[in-house]
């Protein structure tokens, strides 16, 4: 599943993908994009699930993810998931 591709083998990532998503992602309309996803734009959600060519609720299952990781972490620091 992992293998040298990426993710699925579809080089998400990956040596095959060059990190497409890293590369649209770095740069400020793409972090701006981002927020507004994690913010619930549906269109920015939209947006994001076209780059990573999945649906809209793949892309809200992500960032919910991650939303738990950075809680995660900050409750094993003593801090809130807004001041990670």
């Amino acid at each position: 599943m992992w293998g040298n591709n990426g993710f699925g083998g579809n080089g998400f990532g990956g040596n095959n993908g060059t990190g497409y998503l890293a590369n649209q992602i770095s740069n400020s309309e793409g972090r701006d994009l981002l927020l507004q996803a994690i913010n619930g734009r549906a269109d920015a959600l939209g947006q994001l699930a076209s780059i990573t060519n999945t649906g809209v609720e793949t892309v809200k299952n992500g960032i919910f993810a991650l939303q738990n990781a950075i809680n995660q972490v900050g409750s094993q620091v003593g801090m809130s998931g807004l001041q990670v």
